[in-house]
């Protein structure tokens, strides 16, 4: 699924992902992103729906942040 953040909280480790499909707000956790960087508001994401173990509404996991265009030029220019 595609969707972008909406809310991130850096302490506390989780967040809410809008998804362009179910059109509704996603929980998410820190320990679901793959890759290192912490997630920014408004920053394009694919994900997959899971689950929630306490039998509420579902959750994000695998959750990947998308590099834009302009984002892979930047890092082209670095040569990473």
């Amino acid at each position: 699924m595609k969707g972008n953040v909406v809310y991130w909280n850096q302490i506390g480790g989780y967040g809410f992902l809008y998804s362009e499909e179910t059109k509704r707000r996603v929980f998410f956790h820190v320990s679901s992103l793959t890759g290192a960087a912490a997630p920014r508001i408004n920053q394009s994401v694919t994900f997959e729906l899971a689950p929630d173990k306490r039998g509420k509404a579902d959750k994000a996991v695998n959750v990947q942040i998308m590099v834009s265009d302009a984002g892979l030029a930047a890092l082209a220019k670095v040569g990473v």
